[in-house]
């Protein structure tokens, strides 16, 4: 006999193969606009990095959280 009151959960996207690839594109672009800013002193809008970095720092902690798990 079978229980059919189970609640089935879908995987958040941080515990999901396309988060994955989510967090190592975010990871690698973090890193580019780093290095284009350092060494190509390229101009940068900075209003979009204080979107942009805290968003992505925090998408990576929690898929790491998640991949932890």
């Amino acid at each position: 006999m079978t229980n059919s009151n189970l609640i089935h959960e879908k995987p958040t996207i941080y515990e999901t193969k396309i988060g994955m690839l989510y967090g190592i594109i975010i990871a690698i672009s973090l890193i580019i606009i780093t290095i284009c800013y350092i060494i190509l002193k390229t101009k940068v809008n900075f209003g979009i990095l204080l979107i942009l970095y805290p968003a992505g720092i925090i998408f990576l902690y929690r898929l790491y959280i998640a991949k932890k798990k």
